[in-house]
Formats: structure tokens, C-alpha cells, sequence
């Protein structure tokens, strides 16, 4: 499979298009799993395009909207898409094939073999290129195109979900997975991913996380990869190090197949040369060793890896990430193989460097002790890299402690003690490391004594030891002695000489060790240096050096022009580095010397060779001071390169140095050429130029000395851009300093450029948007404005936050949203609240400033988006603050608006300084000036509907006790003084008064219709909370009948939007007129009402769904609160109106959900008054409500079941014709919100309180239908059952409302409806069987029968036993039919029913049913021979696929099984004469395995044979014998069964079965060594459950039943016992076990054929196993 980089590198070719790529190539960018798989996606993918109905997935689009849209104009959306891609990379100019002209005729379905694998290939490239832009909407758009065209959701449908994976939190990848034509649920990878793509949610991290553990998934191996381009996709690195930190939790259980998963991802990234891949895996290695034990094979493999992949620029990363494994986990050695590949390597010297450096922050006794071994192993062979070794000793001696030199100087002793030689570099070593560790040597010493002298004394001579061993003798004399000692000349053993600057060095340290002193530096130390510069004498230069680093006293009070000129010499040596010279000796002592500017620019310019014929650059240099030129002219590239990081180091250090205006351009000349060249080969140099150039470039401009920075000296773009294209978390933050420093300076620019940054990140570190980068940039927003609003005066910080306001809301819009929040609360922390006011006036100014009133639909959705990003980016700043001081803000803005004044100001009016700044009158025009107000005013409400802003109240500053009281009850009464104050101003008017204007201002048309609207308003106010205009009955009726009267002119069917609104409002308010209008007044205003909503009504169809509501509300509130004659004629005709919108939104709904299995309803069939033609529905279906929602929504189906309830309850007599339209609408309806059934109808009616939902208003009609006579029902209900026979849940609600009529009807008037409901309800129903044979309908069945039953069972208990009687022998003899012999399927599907309802029937009355059970178990004794497959010649029903299910006649068998037991039950019933009847076809049901679910029917065969057998207790011996014949069957399955059958007998006989033992033990005997092994445990268990029983050991008996002899020796000694005792119990015993000896003797004796028989009367006879005969002999006699 190909990992997931290497499909990105082919995306990252800039250079023009290459040839076709080869097959091998093609296959590693393909990730699905196999090559079967791959087929099944083209397959499917080129099948669905064939389909009938075409599919519109789309990422942008709603379902319904991306049917509407054409190709041209996807095809302009793509491009507009791909443009804005190619201004972010110029990458994408090769892929402008997908999207140009020509692309539009591409057929993908019609491409041959070759350019589908190319379109295919051009379309992977193209996609891991957009990988990293998936947020930017622009990628999206290039991708709806794709979708659209090249159809990539069915062809690329798992390429996109990888190749995308990284964004797997965000909201588009959700929407993205949702669109793929993929099957999720039978993928073994991405099969959690079903319910998050059909939901369209992106996929939370934890679920991701828990899928990559499990040990199907390949999720980890698919993320390895090693050539991915790091500035391209660097959320990939993250995204995988994230996933494999979180697998390595040492909370989860880490095994070896985890393990087995994550080793190659690992050992990917360490082998890859991408340095972000390579850091990723060495942190999870660090992360693998601190969470689990390693075996010793895997830890030698990744130890092996690390070292053979070392690179230089994650050098110290790699030997850090090696250090932590010898640190975590037991490391005895390293590879001799890699690590004699790593001495080998020419950069050994910096990996030992890199070694030193990391030991000074790190414990390296581990991995020395590892390293060690290894070296002196490799000695051992005669080709090893013997320079290598000797380096890596010389190179890490000097830095060790004691333990670590102790571990060393053992490691040789024990290399010696094997008869190895010592390396040469080590012998050298070890004499300084024995004189600096002398305590260390001396324990060893004395311990190597004992164990091995030889070697202690081969290191000694060997190493040169005795001298010192001589110095420690000597000086511990002269110390007993108080003797001054004279000095020891001890001559140093030769050694190889190195070409190490270190090794030098250290020469010279031991030689003035071995001398027992040291030199002193006297005298004038900078001219001292300075000749032996002169003489080249490097070891006395370096050791001098030494001594003067950090020690000021050798440089204050000299010559500035001797220290200039040893600066000058020590940074000429330092560019050579000549033999023997460390340069940082060199850098310390330099940044100890003072450097003025002109000689630092001196330094860092690069100087032009001596007599050339260029110009020559003038140089500041003094007379007095030393001529840089002379000593750099004619200097290399890498000298230069020496030089520059040399001079910025140095300057970066030393201890005074001044700002001036060439260093500044210089050094940010510095950074922009960095920034150009950052890419190319010497990328380590290049970063340290940079990182030194921001260091000193931070530092002078936050001490600048005696100069004084202007804005003309900064170049803040450079520092931009290098933020952008940086890798480095260091370099980053400096920079980010560096803007944060240049504020004071610059504030306006620097905030500019800061902006830049939040829009456009660039390819580097910031380009991850992790929580690293985002704290960083919240840190430098907030650390910027802290600067802007600290320094000055109160008017001076006024006028810089505006102006850096204004800079800065030009580009909030381009801020990415999930940044605006976190950048907005640290704008807020560091303003603080009292000048956040002015900070939102500024930004809303920027919006108004570039604001146009739009004009198309286009235009006016993108002003509206844009206006949103201002306003959240306002209410997040305002809601960083606790919620008094929120109040405060939103007081100030309201203040604010009010100063702004009017349309016009006045003479007398002017804007203050403040203000005028913040927002100018006269250079806005007066829309901007309304529209910037009404943004304001905006916000304010946007905060004060955050439900929260009063709750947090209290949370903000964590208050309890009285003071958390106390402020609760404050915000509680504030907010019910708000509410009061608000309820006084709508109630300003006496109600009289507010009548008469309101009811003038309605009848006036020439009136504004907003200001009509607002009238309104205030009426309903009046109506809903005082009920009118007056205290007055007869006034307030009045005014209440003048304001109808007004209003029913409005009810009309309106199609115009303005009328429609009027139409709407009006129709609430006529309801809350008929709601508060007495009876007793005039209704003739509330008739002409009722007549114009019925005339509106009847054109439904064609108006808005808000106004159809509204009028269908209004028309109940009159039926239910008015009795009328207009209601009582308006009544039939609402009723089929509100039937028809019912159909409609079912149909709505079905059409929908896909469901065309359900017939239509009748309803479509009305009269054209109320039925929808093609032509009006048409209409309707574009015409959509003002809500923005079609026909069907849930408003809808509220409005049209209240105006339905009403008519039900009030007049229900009037409107009982409809019902058979009423009842299969409402019984489809139910099931949609889950009613089904009476007991579940109870229960919603118990748990809802909300009156205005569908489930409320479904049960208040249940209600209103059960409040009717049965009689205006019951024939409309029959034909409803009828007509939902094929709908399980529908069904059951018309005959659960059926089964509650029942007793509230007339018993008398339902007597003598027998035979009406027997013939057109029941009969028709039990024969849904036989209409319905499908398969997946059987359970259905199963349940639509027991409703069935239920419904029978409430009828049959409004009826006596004369009555009940022949209804249920007609019954019986209808389903009789299907036994006889020429009955038809039909017929004979009967007989499933009929026993499936006996036993409901039998639930319901218990024992009073078996009265009308007689003939019915006839029938079941021979329904159960005939359904025996293995013993009936002609069963019953045919196994063949096409005319029954064997899962049927199962289900049959197990109802006739329960039948019988529930027979069994009533001794009195149940005669021996019955129990005979059915005896043997229960027996033989053993033998009935054909059918399937035998096991299942064998227990319950079980317990249908207990209660028989409790009945009838003298058969048990009978039946058992008849059962345990059938164990001897040749087929171990039947024999199985049967012991289920005796161990489920067994457990509920019990006792009973204690005089069968002597029957039960010959057969288990036998069966306890049957040849299967089921059957030999079955045995087992049952003859647990015996001994269980009995409590007793009964395995005596096994033995005696085993085995003749025991038999009879048993049986003589239970006789004896008989005969002496002459108990009852001895004699019962004794007599049970002759019985047994003789069964035993019967089945062991040889039986004789007639052919044994003739053959006797010869010689010939046949011989004996045992003396049967004379043991049966003895037995009888006995």
C-alpha cells in the first residue's frame, strides 16, 4: 500500500509536466487496500452514473440546491475557486486543465483505460496539492467542481478521506465524508466513520484515536511516508505526531500488535530526510521508551536506526532522542555494525561536539557505559575505524564526572582481563583522567587487586600510571612530614597528534597537570595575546584565552586601541580556525570588548579585494583604529559566512553597544537576503544568521543607547516574511518580539504587518495553526495594544488606539473565524474595558467605510456574511469582561449613538475631537451614517441576548455564602424592574383610548403598513394581557366587534407578500377576539369570520403556509368557543380541507423519505374543491412561506390536527361522514412520532405537558374519537382496517382505538354485531398470511396478529358465553378448513393464526377459554402429525421456497406446542383421552428436525411435556420409555436433543423421576461413551442434574448398570438386606435393582437369527460374551 508522503511528493513538482508516470508509480498514490476493492469502487462508481435517477452530492450545496444548478454555473464556481488557489501557490498552474473549457465535455465514464488512469493521476496530484488549503473556501470551491464533473466523491472516494484526514476535527471534513459515494459500513478501516458521514459531523480526535488502536485498522501505516514536501503540508506532521503521542498514552495498553503498527512509522520517519517527519518520529520514540518495556530485539533495532540515519541538522535532536532510550530502558550496547558506520563518517568530530554539548544539560552515564562497551568490542576486530574510536575517546573524556570515569577506567580493566589490546587514543586519555579521579582509581585499584592483578598492572604500565601513582606517594609523605615538596618533572608518553583543536588543547592541560601547576597570566595580558597572535604560538594564545573568559580584570583599564586590534585578530582567527585554537575561546573573549557602531557595521560588511578596479565601499572606520579590509579582503563565500554569525554572535553578547542608522538597514538586510536564500542547500547557516540578526536587531531597539530610532530605520516586511517561511519555534518568537518591540516606535506599521500575518500565514511554522502559534500571536496582539494604551495621555492613547484601530479593521474580515475570538480577547485583556468602546465604534467605522447597499441576492449575502464577521468579532471583545462591566460597555455604545445625533446636527451641535476621529460626519454620506448606527445598535442586542449575560453574573467572580445570595437577588430584581418598565410602556394608553386609535389606525389604508402592523401589535398585547380594551363587558365587546369587523376584511386568500403579512396577523388577532368575546354579544361580526376563512380555505393549496395556519387556528377558536350556524355549515367542509392538507403532508413527508411501499391515501381522490390539480399544486410547491419553509413542516401539520380536534370535539355528528378519510390519515400520522398502540399512547399522554405538539394534538383527537358513539365509527374504522392490513403500526392504532370503544359502547347495540366485525374485521385480518408472504414481512405478521387479538379480546369481554360461543366455534371451524385434504395455501394459513390467537385468547381469560378449546385441540393433535416432516407421508405445508417459509411452520409448531401446555395446565380439561390424543405427536416431534429451530422446539417440547406429564403422573414411566428409545437413533443430533429434553424434564420432575432410575441408567450408561463428544457432555450434565436431585452419589449405580457382574453382586446384596430387615424400602430396592439386572442381562446377551438357529443343529455354535443364561438363572432365583 502507498504510504500517504509519497502520494503528496508527486503533488509538490513545480517543474513543468513530466511524462506519464510508470504503473509502479500509479499504484503506490492508490489507498485502497486491495485490488478487488479497487474494482468494486469503479464498479460502483461507473454503475451509479447509469442509474435512472440521477444523485447531486455536493460539498457547498443543500441536497435540493444542488439539484438546481447547472454546469456552467459549477464550472464558474470551480474556476473562481481555482483562481484564488493560484494566488496563494503558483504550484497549482498545472492543473489548470481540470478547470479550463475543454474539461466541461469530459465524460469520465466514457474515457478509455489510459486516460482514465491519466485524468486519474492529474486528479490525485491535484488533490494532495489542495490538501493544505482544505479550510480555505476557495479549495472548497475548486472541489465542488471536481465533485460535479470528474464525479471524485465515487472514483477517489478514499483517496479524498486520507488524503484529507489531518482536518478530520473541522466542520467541512464532515461535510466532505457525508458527500463520498463510499461504503463506510463494509470498509474494515473506516466503518466508525458510518454514522459521522451520514450526520455530516467531523469526526472527533478520541474516536479517531480509538479506531487506530483497534487491530483491524491500518490507519497508522497508511500516515508513514518520508518525501512529503514539509512547507507544503506541515498540518500532516502534527496531525501524525498527535495521533501517535496519544496511542502511546501509558494509560492504553500497549501490545506487541500495536507495536507492530507503529515501529514502521517510526523507523519511516527517522530514514526520511524531511526534517519535521524525522522530529515527529524521534518524539514518539522518546514517548515509546517512557511508556513500555522494550524486548531487547526491538530496542537494538531502533538504537541501530537512530545511529546509522544520523543528519546533521537534527544532529542534537537524534543523539538526545538516543540518550532518553539508554535513560528509560536497559541498553547494555549499541550495534557494532552502525556504530562502525558512524565512526566512519567524515563529520565525526561534530557528533562528538554535539555528544559534550547535550552532556551538559543531560545525565550520559548510561549511554556512555553502552557507548564504551561497543567501542573497545569493535577494537577487538583488526579492520575498525581505529581514527574514529580514538576521536570519540579523546573527544568525551574531559567532560565526565566520577561515576562515569569510574565506569570507564572497569570497562578497560575487564577489556584488558580478556587479553584485548587498548586502543591508542584511550591510552593518552587515561592519564589525566586518572590524575583528575585519583579517589575513583584508588577503590578500583584496591578492588582489581584481588580480581585481577595482571590486568591492573598491564593498565598501569601500559598508560604511564606509575608517575602519578609516585606524585600520590610523594605528596602524602610530604604532607605526614609538613615538608614543602619540590616540583616533579614527569615526562608525558608520546601520542598521536591530532588535528583537533580540543585534542590540543588538552595536550597542554595535561602536561601542566603532570607538572603539579599551572602557569599564571601576569602582566599586560591583550599584548601578550597579541604576540603570540604574531608568533602563531596557538597553545599559550589558548591558554591564555581561557584564562581571560569572564574575567574583566584583564580587559577594563587597556587601550581601546588595543583591544580594538585584538578584537580585530581574534575575529581573523576565528574565520581561519587554524590548528590548535578553539573559536569559542575566541567569541568569549571578543564579547568582553566594548565595539562601537561604526566598527560593528565595519565587521558585518563584507569587504572588496585591495586595488580592484570596483568601487570600493567607504567605510566609518577611525583613524586610530585597525583596518578591517586588509585582513578580509579577497575572502571566500564560507569565510564570509564565518565571519557574519561570528560578528552577529558576538555582538549579540557583548556588554555595550549602540544603535545607529547603518547597522539598522544592515541588519534587516541581513534578514531579507536570509529569508530569499533560506531554502537553499545551506539552510543551518542561513538560520543562524537569521536567528543572531533578530537576537541583536531585538535588543538595539529595545536599548537602543544614544541613538534614537525613527519609523525610516525599521523594515518590518522583512521580519513578516521570515515569520511566514520559518520552521523554528526560536526564531518565531524572537520575531514576534521584535514587532511587539517595534510598536513604540511604529505603532501603525507594526500593526499592519501583525494583521498580514493573522490573514496570510505563509508555508512555515505558522502555517500549523496549532496551539502554539495561536498563544504566540495572542501574545503579540496583546503585548502591541498593552504598548498603545500605556504610554501618553489620556487624548495621546485616544488617538493611537483609533488610528491603530482603524489599521487593523480593514482586515477582520480576512481574519480566518476560529482566530477572531482568541485575537479579540487579547485586544480586550490588554485595552481593558473602559476603552473597548472606542475600540468596537472603530471597527464598525472600518465596515461602514467600505459598506454599499446591495442590490442582488449575491451581493447582499456576501455584505450580510462580512457585516457578521464584525459584529461576532464585537461581542467577543465585549464579552472577555464580567457582566457589570459588559452593561457598562453597552451603556457607552448607547451614549455614543446618541452624540452622534440625527440625520442633520445643528448649528449649535459639533462633534468632538474624539468622536470626529472615530467617525467624521461630513466624509460619510447619510446612508452610512444610518446604516453605522444600526450596526451599533446591532451589537448591543447581540450581547444582550446572550442567555448567559445575567447567569454569569455571578460565576464570574465565584462568589458563595451571602454574597452569591445577594447578588442573585439584585440581578433578579433588576431584571423584574427591566420587564416592569417595559410592561408600563406598552400599557402608557387607557384601553378605551388605545381601542379607538388602534381600530382608526387599521381602517385608515392610506396608512404606512408597518406603522398598521405596530398597532396591531399592541392590540394582541391588550388582548392576551388585560382580554381587551375595557373593564366595560359591553364596551369592551363593542370595541372588540369593531376591530373584527375590521379585520375580516383582511381575510382573504392573499398572494402578495404585504397582504399576506396582513392576512397572518389578522387571523391572530380574530383568535384572540373569538377568545375573549362573550357568547352572549353579537356574533353575526364572528360568522361573516367563519365565512371568509372557509372561502380562503378552499384555495389552500396555492397560499402560503403561514396564512393556511394561522386561518386553520382561527377556525377552530370559533368552533370551539362560538356555537353557531356558520360553524355548524362550515364544519363538513373544514373537515375535508384539513383532510386534504393532512394527505399532502403525508405524501410530502413519504415522497421524502423514499417510502412508495404505502398506497395512496383516498384523500387524493376529493372533490376539486379541496384537492390540489397538478396545475395549482405545481404552484404551491414554488410559492414558499415567509418562514422560508414548503408545504409540510411541522407548523403545518399542528395547525391542521387543532382546527380537526375542534371539530371533533364540538361537532363531531356534523363531520362523521369524513371519517373514513380522518382515520387512515391519522393512523399514518401516529407512527411518525411515535404512537403505536394504547399503551404507548397512554404513556406520551402522561409525559407531554407541551400542548402544542403533534403527539399532544394525535391524542387529543384519539380522545375526541373515543367520545363519539361507536356506532358513527365503527364502519369507518372496519374500512380502515381493511385498507392499512400491509401496515403494521397503522394498523395497530385504528384497532387499539377500537379495543378502547369497545367498552364505552352499548353492550346491547354491540351483541348483535357478531357477525359484522367476525366477517369485516376479524376474518379479514387473520388472512393477512396469505395476502402478505414475503420473507422480512413474517415478524410484522407476527405482530399485527396480536393486535388482532388484543382487539378480539376487548370485543369478546362485552359478550356472555351464549353469545361468545358461536363466534368462536364459526372461528374455529374457518381455520378447520386448512386441514382437510384438497384445502389451498390460503386455507391452510388459517390454522398459523387460528393457534397464534388461541393463545392470546388464553392469556386474556385463562381458564374460562378451555370451554371453547375442544374442538380446537383435536385440530392441533393433527396439525402437529402433519406438520412432523420425518413421520407424516403428506405433510402440511410444502418446504418449496414459493409457497411457505420454514421459519413459518416453526413459528406454527411453537404455537401449537403452547397450546397444549396452556391445555395441560387445567387437569380438568385436560382428560386422559386428550392427553393420549397428542402424546405420540410429541414424541415423535424429536424426529422433527427438518424444520428449522428443532433445538429451540425441543425445550419447548420440554415444557409442554411437564404439565402433561404433572396431569397424568402414571404415564411418565410410559413416556420416558418412548423418549429413551429414540436415544439409540443413529443420528448424534436427535440424540443430543433428546438428553435436552430429559435434562429440562430432569429439573422440573425432580423426585418424581426416582422410581425411572433403574429405566433412565442402562441409556446414560450407554450415552456416557457415545462417539460425540456434545452427547458425552449432554449425558454429563444430565446426570449432574440427577445427583443433584437426589442427593446422592448415584455412580454406583453407573457401575452396576455397566457391568453384569456388578449387576448381580448389587442386586444379591440389596436382597439380603431385604430378606434380614423385611423394610419396605430394602424390598422396593431390591426388586428395582433385579428389574435392572435384568435389562442389563437382556441387552448384553447374544442374540439368535434364524440362520444361528439351523447352524446350531450342526457343530457349529455360536460362542458366548458371557454367561448370560447362568447369571439370569441366579438373578431369578434369587
Amino acid at each position: 500500500m502507498g504510504s500517504f508522503s509519497d502520494k503528496v511528493s508527486v503533488a509538490n513538482e513545480v517543474s513543468p509536466p513530466q511524462p506519464a508516470p510508470s504503473p509502479k508509480l500509479i499504484s503506490k498514490l492508490i489507498l485502497m487496500t486491495s485490488l478487488s476493492r479497487q474494482l468494486e469502487a469503479l464498479s460502483t462508481a461507473a454503475s451509479q452514473q447509469l442509474g435512472v435517477e440521477a444523485q447531486h452530492p455536493s460539498l457547498l450545496f443543500e441536497k435540493k440546491e444542488a439539484a438546481g444548478l447547472d454546469r456552467e454555473t459549477v464550472h464558474k464556481i470551480g474556476c473562481t475557486g481555482y483562481g484564488q488557489l493560484l494566488k496563494l501557490d503558483n504550484a497549482f498552474e498545472l492543473d489548470a486543465k481540470l478547470f479550463d473549457e475543454t474539461s466541461m465535455e469530459v465524460q469520465r465514464l466514457l474515457l478509455t483505460r489510459d486516460e482514465a488512469n491519466n485524468l486519474n493521476l492529474r486528479i490525485e496530484r491535484f488533490l494532495v496539492r489542495l490538501s493544505p488549503y482544505l479550510q480555505q473556501f476557495a479549495a472548497q470551491q475548486a472541489l465542488e467542481w471536481l465533485i460535479y464533473k470528474y464525479h471524485i466523491h465515487s472514483y477517489n472516494a478514499e483517496f479524498l478521506i486520507v488524503n484529507f484526514l489531518p482536518f478530520h476535527e473541522s466542520n467541512i471534513y464532515g461535510r466532505l465524508i457525508g458527500a463520498l459515494n463510499f461504503k463506510f459500513a463494509k470498509s474494515k478501516e473506516w466503518c466508525f466513520m458510518t454514522e459521522y458521514a451520514k450526520k455530516k459531523l467531523h469526526i472527533p480526535f478520541p474516536i479517531l484515536l480509538k479506531n487506530a488502536l483497534s487491530g483491524t485498522h491500518v490507519l497508522l501505516s497508511q500516515l508513514a511516508g518520508e518525501s512529503y514536501v514539509e512547507n507544503k503540508c506541515p498540518i500532516l506532521f502534527a496531525f501524525l505526531a498527535k495521533l501517535l503521542l496519544e496511542t502511546l498514552n501509558p494509560k492504553n495498553p500497549i501490545d506487541d500488535s500495536l507495536l507492530s503498527k507503529i515501529i514502521p512509522v517510526i523507523a519511516n520517519g527517522i530514514r526520511s530526510k524531511i526534517r519535521s517527519l524525522r522530529y515527529a518520529a524521534l518524539m514518539v520514540v522518546c514517548q515509546l521508551s517512557l511508556s513500555t518495556k522494550l524486548t531487547e530485539k526491538t530496542l537494538s533495532a531502533i538504537l541501530k536506526l537512530l545511529i546509522m540515519k544520523l543528519r546533521p541538522e537534527t544532529l542534537t535532536e537524534s543523539i538526545s532522542t538516543i540518550i532518553v532510550l539508554t535513560q528509560q530502558q536497559k541498553v547494555e550496547s549499541f550495534s557494532s555494525k552502525a556504530t562502525c558506520k558512524m565512526l566512519r563518517r567524515d563529520d565525526i568530530s561534530s557528533i562528538i561536539s554535539t555528544i559534550c554539548e547535550v552532556g551538559k544539560k543531560s545525565d550520559l552515564t548510561n549511554f556512555y557505559s553502552a557507548l564504551w562497551s561497543t567501542l573497545l568490542e569493535i577494537n577487538k576486530d583488526s579492520d575498525c575505524p581505529e581514527r574514529g574510536i580514538n576521536l570519540f575517546f579523546a573527544g568525551t573524556i574531559n567532560d565526565l564526572n566520577g561515576k562515569q570515569a569510574s565506569i570507564l577506567i572497569s570497562l578497560l580493566l575487564n577489556h584488558l582481563s580478556e587479553g584485548a589490546k587498548l586502543p591508542h587514543g584511550i591510552i593518552e586519555e587515561v592519564h589525566p583522567l586518572v590524575a583528575r579521579f585519583s579517589d575513583e582509581f584508588h577503590t578500583i585499584r584496591g578492588d582489581w587487586k584481588i580480581k585481577d592483578a595482571k590486568a591492573l598492572s598491564t593498565l598501569i604500565s601500559v598508560c604511564d600510571l606509575d608517575s602519578l601513582l609516585m606524585i600520590e606517594g610523594t605528596s602524602k609523605k610530604k604532607e605526614e612530614g609538613g615538608e614543602s615538596g619540590e616540583k616533579m618533572q614527569v615526562d608525558v608518553p608520546k601520542r598521536i597528534n591530532y588535528p583537533d583543536a580540543v585534542a590540543m588543547a588538552r595536550k597542554a592541560e595535561r602536561t601542566m597537570i603532570a607538572q603539579g601547576t599551572k602557569e599564571k597570566l601576569d602582566g599586560d595580558a591583550v599584548k601578550k595575546c597579541l604576540k603570540w597572535i604574531d608568533k602563531k604560538k596557538w597553545e599559550k594564545l589558548s591558554w591564555a584565552l581561557e584564562e581571560m573568559a569572564g574575567e574583566r580584570k584583564y580587559i577594563d583599564g587597556k587601550l581601546e586601541e588595543d583591544l580594538e586590534d585584538l578584537f580585530v585578530e581574534l575575529m581573523r582567527i576565528g574565520v581561519e580556525r587554524p590548528t590548535g585554537l578553539a573559536v569559542d575561546r575566541c567569541r568569549d573573549v571578543m564579547s568582553m570588548i566594548v565595539v562601537r557602531p561604526d566598527m560593528a557595521v565595519d565587521m558585518l560588511t563584507r569587504q572588496e579585494a585591495e586595488g580592484s578596479s570596483a568601487k570600493k565601499k567607504k567605510t566609518v572606520t577611525p583613524t586610530s583604529g585597525p583596518s578591517i579590509a586588509k585582513y578580509f579582503a579577497n575572502e571566500t563565500d564560507e569565510m564570509w559566512n564565518r565571519r557574519l554569525i561570528l560578528g552577529l554572535q558576538v555582538l549579540c553578547l557583548t556588554p555595550k553597544l549602540d544603535a545607529s542608522p547603518k547597522l539598522l538597514p544592515l541588519l534587516f538586510s541581513f534578514i531579507a537576503s536570509s529569508t530569499t536564500d533560506e531554502s537553499t542547500e545551506n539552510g543551518d547557516i542561513i538560520h543562524s544568521i537569521l536567528q543572531s540578526t533578530v537576537t541583536l536587531l531585538l535588543r538595539l531597539l529595545t536599548t537602543p543607547g544614544a541613538y534614537r530610532i525613527l519609523p525610516s530605520d525599521l523594515r518590518m516586511e522583512v521580519v513578516v516574511s521570515t515569520m511566514r517561511t520559518t520552521l523554528s519555534h526560536h526564531l518565531l518568537r524572537d520575531s514576534l518580539r521584535l514587532l511587539t518591540a517595534a510598536v513604540k516606535i511604529a505603532p501603525s506599521s507594526v500593526v499592519s504587518h501583525v494583521l498580514s500575518i493573522f490573514t496570510f500565514m505563509g508555508s512555515g511554522l505558522l502555517k500549523k495553526d496549532n496551539e502554539l502559534t495561536l498563544s504566540i500571536m495572542e501574545d503579540t496582539l496583546n503585548a502591541l495594544f498593552h504598548a498603545v494604551v500605556t504610554e501618553g495621555k489620556k487624548e495621546e492613547i485616544n488617538s493611537r488606539l483609533v488610528s491603530v484601530c482603524k489599521i487593523f479593521a480593514v482586515s477582520i474580515n480576512d481574519i480566518p473565524a476560529h482566530r477572531r475570538g482568541r485575537a479579540s480577547h487579547s485586544i480586550s485583556r490588554a485595552v481593558g474595558s473602559s476603552l473597548i468602546p472606542i475600540v468596537i465604534e472603530t471597527f464598525m467605522e472600518g465596515f461602514c467605510a467600505k459598506w454599499q447597499k446591495a442590490t442582488g441576492d449575491a451581493a447582499k449575502n456576501f455584505s450580510r456574511g462580512e457585516q457578521e464577521a464584525y459584529e461576532e468579532m464585537a461581542c467577543e471583545l465585549v464579552s472577555s469582561f464580567p457582566p457589570v462591566d459588559q452593561l457598562a460597555v453597552l451603556l457607552e455604545l448607547i451614549v455614543y449613538v446618541i452624540r452622534l445625533g440625527g440625520d442633520t446636527l445643528k448649528k449649535s451641535e459639533c462633534q468632538s475631537v474624539l468622536d470626529r476621529s472615530i467617525f467624521d460626519r461630513s466624509s460619510h454620506s447619510l446612508p452610512r451614517l444610518r446604516h453605522y448606527r444600526f450596526l451599533i445598535l446591532g451589537v448591543i442586542v447581540r450581547v444582550l441576548c446572550r442567555k448567559n449575560i445575567v447567569d454569569d453574573s455571578t460565576k464570574a467572580e465565584q462568589m458563595d455564602g451571602e454574597a452569591a445570595q445577594h447578588a442573585i437577588r439584585y440581578w433578579m430584581a433588576f431584571a423584574s424592574r427591566s420587564e416592569l418598565v417595559a410592561d408600563k410602556l406598552r400599557h402608557l394608553l387607557p384601553g378605551s383610548v388605545a381601542g379607538q386609535l388602534i381600530i382608526s389606525i387599521l381602517r385608515d389604508t392610506k396608512t404606512d403598513a408597518k406603522l398598521r402592523e405596530k398597532a396591531l401589535q399592541l392590540a394582541n398585547v391588550k388582548l392576551i394581557s388585560d382580554g381587551g380594551f375595557s373593564k366595560d363587558g359591553e364596551e369592551n365587546d363593542k370595541h372588540l366587534n369593531e376591530l373584527a369587523t375590521t379585520l375580516n376584511g383582511w381575510i382573504v386568500p392573499a398572494r402578495v407578500a404585504e397582504k399576506i403579512v396582513l392576512c397572518q396577523n389578522a387571523a391572530f388577532s380574530l383568535k384572540l377576539i373569538a377568545k375573549n368575546l362573550r357568547p352572549t354579544s353579537d356574533s353575526t361580526v364572528l360568522a361573516t369570520t367563519m365565512e371568509a376563512c372557509t372561502n380562503t380555505l378552499k384555495e389552500w393549496s396555492t397560499l402560503d403556509e403561514s396564512l393556511v395556519g394561522n386561518t386553520l387556528l382561527l377556525s377552530g377558536e370559533l368552533i370551539r368557543c362560538h356555537n353557531m350556524r356558520a360553524t355548524l355549515m362550515s364544519a363538513p367542509p373544514l373537515m375535508e380541507i384539513s383532510c386534504a392538507i393532512l394527505a399532502e403532508i403525508l405524501a410530502t413527508r413519504k415522497a421524502e423519505d423514499g417510502d412508495k411501499s404505502t398506497p395512496a391515501s383516498p384523500a387524493s381522490s376529493m372533490s376539486s374543491q379541496t384537492a390540489a390539480t397538478p396545475v395549482n399544486r405545481r404552484a404551491r410547491m414554488r410559492q414558499q412561506s415567509l418562514c422560508g419553509r414548503k408545504l409540510g413542516g411541522d407548523t403545518m401539520v399542528i395547525c391542521a390536527l387543532t382546527c380537526t380536534q375542534r371539530l371533533l370535539d364540538h361537532l363531531g355528528r356534523f363531520v362523521s361522514s369524513s371519517l373514513s378519510t380522518l382515520l387512515p390519515l391519522l393512523a399514518r400520522l401516529a407512527p411518525r412520532f411515535g404512537l403505536v398502540g394504547g399503551k404507548e399512547l397512554e404513556a406520551v399522554e402522561k409525559g407531554k405537558d407541551g400542548k402544542g405538539s403533534i403527539e399532544f394534538r394525535l391524542q387529543l383527537i384519539r380522545k375526541a374519537l373515543l367520545a363519539l358513539d361507536l356506532r358513527l365509527v365503527l364502519c369507518h374504522a372496519m374500512n380502515a382496517a381493511k385498507e392499512l392490513r400491509g401496515e403494521q403500526k397503522c394498523l395497530s392504532w385504528i384497532l387499539s382505538l377500537l379495543s378502547s370503544s369497545f367498552p364505552l359502547a352499548d353492550r346491547s347495540w354491540l351483541s348483535k354485531q357478531n357477525e359484522t366485525l367476525l366477517n369485516d374485521l376479524f376474518r379479514p385480518l387473520l388472512e393477512m398470511r396469505s395476502a402478505q408472504r414475503k420473507i422480512e414481512m413474517l415478524e410484522s405478521l407476527v405482530s399485527s396478529e396480536s393486535e388482532v387479538t388484543e382487539c378480539f379480546n376487548a370485543f369478546a369481554s362485552m359478550l356472555s358465553e351464549t353469545e361468545l360461543r358461536p363466534l368462536m366455534a364459526s372461528l374455529v371451524e374457518w381455520a378447520g378448513e386448512g386441514l382437510e385434504g384438497d384445502a389451498s395455501l390460503p386455507a391452510r394459513l388459517r390454522l398459523v393464526s387460528i393457534f397464534h390467537m388461541a393463545n392470546g385468547f388464553y392469556s386474556c381469560f385463562n381458564t374460562l377459554s378451555l370451554v371453547y378449546f375442544g374442538r380446537l385441540f383435536e385440530m392441533a393433535a393433527k396439525t402437529l402429525t402433519a406438520l412432523n416432516y420425518t413421520k407424516a407421508a403428506s405433510p402440511l405445508y410444502s418446504l418449496k421456497k414459493n409457497e411457505v417459509d420454514p421459519s413459518e411452520v416453526h413459528f406454527l409448531i411453537l404455537q401449537i406446542l403452547q397450546f397444549i401446555q396452556n391445555c395441560a395446565k387445567q387437569t380438568r380439561f385436560f382428560s386422559s383421552d386428550r392427553w393420549k390424543m397428542v402424546v405420540t405427536p410429541l414424541v415423535d416431534e424429536l424426529e422433527n428436525s427438518k424444520v428449522e429451530g428443532h433445538e429451540a422446539r425441543c425445550l419447548a417440547l420440554a415444557d409442554t411435556l411437564y404439565p402433561a406429564l404433572e396431569a397424568h403422573s402414571d404415564t411418565l414411566g410410559d413416556t420416558l420409555q418412548a423418549i429413551l428409545v429414540k436415544v439409540r437413533d443413529g443420528k448424534a443430533k436427535l440424540r443430543y436433543r433428546c438428553l435436552l429434553v430429559m435434562e429440562r424434564l430432569g429439573l422440573r420432575i425432580g423426585e418424581g423421576l426416582a422410581p425411572h432410575l433403574p429405566l433412565l441408567m442402562p441409556y446414560l450408561s450407554e450415552l456416557m461413551e457415545d462417539d460425540n463428544r456434545a452427547v458425552e457432555e449432554q449425558t454429563e450434565r444430565v446426570v449432574r442434574v440427577l445427583q443433584k436431585k437426589f442427593g446422592e452419589d448415584i455412580s454406583e449405580g453407573f457401575i452396576a448398570h455397566t457391568s453384569v457382574y456388578h449387576a448381580v453382586g448389587l442386586n444379591t446384596i440389596r436382597l439380603i438386606k431385604a430378606t434380614m430387615t423385611c423394610e419396605k424400602t430394602a424390598l422396593d430396592e431390591a426388586v428395582s435393582t433385579c428389574k435392572s439386572a435384568l435389562l442389563l442381562i437382556d441387552g448384553r446377551r447374544m442374540k439368535w437369527s434364524v440362520a444361528d438357529t439351523i447352524y446350531s443343529f450342526g457343530e457349529w455354535t455360536k460362542p458366548k460374551a458371557i454367561a448370560a443364561s447362568d447369571v439370569e438363572l441366579i438373578v431369578t432365583g434369587l
